[in-house]
């Protein structure tokens, strides 16, 4: 049975050097310079099913090293460093399923369907029905289970196709791979990187190649860019004037979504809550979430799963709650908190995905920061953290966990305060020591439960510091990147053998820069022009 699912790798050694993170001695700013610098616009699996901790493949040297089931005609075989079996000898006693002897393809099948007999409810002889293994092609058949493989059209097992709607032959999932004309997309099963389409295949699953993707807009357009490491930026630029910020995410299917507010006074989208997509490597014109959708903020958006999450600010001053589905929103406008209690406020508000539930965090009109679940399509009571804020705050899952992290800035001092927790079970408010700004922050999900937040200081250099959960402090002193940015600057998680990756907004241009080693690379500009929004996102 084919399997969907999205399979992210593991970044080893992202917690590395989490006190030295990711600031570089100081006076010594890395230049923009022509590490990933911009351009103009493996492993093989084996097969679908695994067994071991965490839903990975179970580790061996031996084959004594893997699991075994009694009379189960399967043997378990030590093959490559990795746990598989190997079938029984035909005939060998077994005791599962209502068997007794082993047939050849592994199957513990009852003593008729090895009599050489047409017999009980067999479709041919010894082959087919409940109970013994399905035939082979050109044999009786009465539906596709009979088959081995899965096709049964007139009666007979057919060969397999490439176009017969079922995973069959040397497919690695449903009329894809290698040996078809149609490689298997992302989160489609694979063996081999040749069966996906991206030719990456992450365990048993395609995977994207490592992406970064950014939006930055500002007075005169957005730009939209796509990085894949070590390759140079690629970008697109669409003539969309935004004074806000925008959201991107990218879903387990490998799609890419990003969130803008249209903002150009007279014309009649002005304030429209504007949305992207992203496939094979190309960003879609900007469309309308829905009629009469608008914003007078920055939209926030998350994903953990097929489905993107978003909240956004209305023209009203009410928060409301969007998702998408590809290839629609559904629903566009729904009021967070529900119509009778919709929560609101002077500030946008953030969000983090849990699977296809969410938690949103915004400052109340009373100033109060909140936080607010979405469970099975509920929302359920907010709840107040305190505080004095005025400014937005930033949101996301730990992984590895069941808790969130939120980051927001005291009102007056400018100092960065952070709370973990989930619903209404969060622990109290803490400051970050040293964190100062007066801007709002960017907060990325690291390994291991980590996270790093980036902030622009009062001095308008950028800033970053590790959380890391079990120490104390929990978070890292803050250091200077090396850079400064005339706007707030976004953060991710690293890919490609980097632990982060950071965007801000330099002298006419975007810029990248990603930690590698202890050490941030050069500057790489995505795009040349005047911006003051930027953000970032990863798939890895």
């Amino acid at each position: 049975m084919a399997i969907r699912r999205f399979a992210a790798v593991t970044i080893l050694g992202a917690l590395l050097g989490c006190q030295a993170i990711l600031g570089i001695e100081e006076g010594k700013p890395r230049p923009e310079g022509q590490g990933g610098a911009s351009a103009s616009s493996s492993s093989a699996g084996m097969g679908h099913s695994s067994s071991g901790g965490g839903g990975g493949p179970a580790l061996c040297m031996l084959d004594t090293d893997c699991m075994d089931t009694a009379a189960d005609c399967r043997a378990p075989k030590c093959i490559m460093g990795v746990c598989g079996s190997t079938n029984d000898p035909l005939g060998t006693p077994c005791a599962v399923n209502g068997g007794t002897l082993c047939a050849a393809n592994g199957m513990c099948v009852p003593a008729s369907c090895m009599d050489g007999n047409l017999d009980g409810a067999e479709t041919d002889k010894d082959c087919g029905g409940p109970q013994c293994s399905p035939c082979a092609d050109g044999l009786q058949c009465k539906m596709g289970s009979d088959c081995e493989d899965k096709v049964c059209m007139g009666m007979v097992c057919q060969a397999p196709t490439c176009s017969d709607g079922v995973e069959n032959g040397q497919e690695s999932d449903v009329d894809c791979g290698a040996v078809c004309p149609t490689k298997c997309a992302v989160s489609e099963g694979c063996k081999a990187n040749a069966d996906c389409a991206t030719n990456r295949c992450v365990g048993t699953i395609c995977a994207l190649q490592p992406t970064v993707l950014l939006l930055a807009g500002g007075a005169t357009s957005t730009v939209a860019g796509t990085l894949h490491p070590p390759s140079a930026w690629s970008s697109s630029t669409f003539a969309l004037p935004t004074a806000s910020g925008f959201g991107l995410t990218i879903l387990s299917t490998g799609e890419g979504i990003g969130l803008m507010r249209f903002t150009k006074v007279g014309d009649p989208q002005d304030n429209a809550l504007m949305f992207t997509t992203w496939t094979n490597n190309v960003f879609a014109p900007f469309a309308a979430v829905g009629p009469a959708v608008t914003t007078k903020a920055d939209p926030s958006l998350a994903s953990a799963t097929a489905r993107a999450q978003a909240t956004y600010l209305g023209t009203d001053g009410k928060h409301y709650y969007a998702a998408f589905t590809s290839p629609a929103w559904s629903p566009t406008a729904d009021p967070v908190g529900g119509v009778a209690m919709q929560s609101a406020g002077n500030t946008p508000s953030s969000i983090a995905a849990l699977g296809d539930d969410a938690e949103v965090a915004f400052a109340g009109s009373d100033t109060n920061l909140y936080v607010q679940a979405h469970t099975g399509g509920m929302w359920q009571p907010s709840f107040s953290l305190g505080g004095v804020v005025n400014l937005p705050p930033a949101i996301i899952k730990l992984t590895g966990s069941p808790d969130f992290l939120v980051a927001f800035i005291q009102s007056g001092s400018g100092q960065v305060v952070y709370s973990t927790g989930s619903g209404t079970t969060w622990a109290p408010s803490a400051p970050i020591a040293g964190a100062l700004t007066g801007d709002p922050v960017s907060l990325a999900a690291l390994p291991g439960g980590g996270a790093v937040i980036a902030y622009r200081g009062v001095n308008s250099q950028i800033y970053t510091s590790m959380y890391m959960p079990g120490q104390l402090p929990p978070w890292s002193v803050p250091a200077a990147v090396g850079a400064t940015s005339s706007a707030p600057p976004a953060v991710a998680a690293g890919v490609a053998g980097a632990t982060v990756e950071l965007a801000y907004v330099g002298t006419n241009k975007v810029l990248h820069t990603r930690y590698v080693n202890n050490a941030w690379t050069n500057a790489a500009a995505v795009a040349n022009g005047t911006f003051t929004h930027v953000t970032i996102t990863v798939a890895p």
